[in-house]
């Protein structure tokens, strides 16, 4: 009985999810996110293009995702649009194999080269091995800050870039902005990314934009927050996803007290 209620209920949690989320997620389509970021960027702030899709737990699911990040690639280089990509590394085999991973890895870099379309490589969960094999290759490595203060003092800072991926939980760290000065301050442009355009702000406000710091929002950002980050000297850049997988984005980045807000809408609907 209550199985058979909760699936009665899937299509209005997704419709009412989707619709409070819309805002956050470029559409399922790659066009619709190379059209998202061109008008972003066309107002002259950064973009980085995230393709959503699961992990992958088979080679061929693996094969697809990179083959989606090349074809990304070959378009951002047409349209001359100037985003990244963000490229989640267990999207291309790293839940199955560190081999399959690197592999699919090297493939994406090789076209990164030829279209000049630069690569986040987002390595949470990635063992040593892969590290040093995305680190040999030049591309920017994207992680938690614990990881990046681990990786950092095993590679010798030798990251050409790096983007630190800030959870709503590092809020209460009090020494964050401390942290995160110590971290970047020999590095070239680092990036801070986070779900929190509140916390983005305080950065912001902190002054650690004096090397370079570029604040990554994500698509759905607070269009005042991002310019009084703009009007503080911060360097500013957006996340732009897209993809059919948008539930299980919408659930690992919604900003603290959101998930709240959804049960409440949901509550209402129904």
């Amino acid at each position: 009985m209550v199985d058979s209620e909760i699936r009665g209920n899937e299509p209005i949690m997704e419709k009412v999810l989707h619709r409070l989320v819309s805002k956050h997620i470029a559409g399922t389509t790659m066009s619709s996110a190379l059209e998202r970021a061109k008008l972003i960027s066309d107002d002259g702030i950064g973009t980085s293009i995230m393709f959503l899709s699961g992990a992958a737990m088979e080679k061929p699911k693996a094969a697809y995702a990179t083959t989606t990040y090349l074809e990304l690639m070959r378009r951002i280089a047409r349209l001359g649009i100037g985003a990244s990509v963000h490229v989640r590394m267990e999207q291309i085999g790293l839940n199955i194999d560190d081999a399959t991973a690197i592999a699919n890895m090297k493939k994406i870099n090789a076209m990164a080269l030829k279209s000049r379309v630069f690569v986040w490589a987002d390595a949470q969960a990635a063992s040593r091995q892969v590290i040093k094999e995305l680190a040999s290759m030049k591309m920017g490595i994207a992680c938690s800050l614990d990881d990046a203060e681990l990786f950092s003092n095993s590679h010798n800072g030798g990251f050409r870039r790096l983007k630190i991926l800030i959870g709503e939980e590092s809020r209460k760290d009090k020494e964050l902005a401390k942290r995160i000065g110590s971290l970047t301050k020999e590095m070239d442009m680092p990036v801070i990314s986070s779900p929190s355009d509140e916390l983005l702000y305080k950065l912001a406000k902190s002054g650690k934009n004096e090397r370079n710091l570029i604040l990554e929002f994500r698509l759905g950002y607070s269009k005042r927050r991002l310019r009084k980050a703009q009007k503080r000297k911060a360097r500013v850049s957006v996340l732009v996803p897209f993809g059919k997988d948008w539930v299980n984005y919408a659930m690992g980045n919604a900003p603290e007290g959101y998930m709240k807000f959804f049960a409440k809408r949901l509550f209402h609907e129904e």
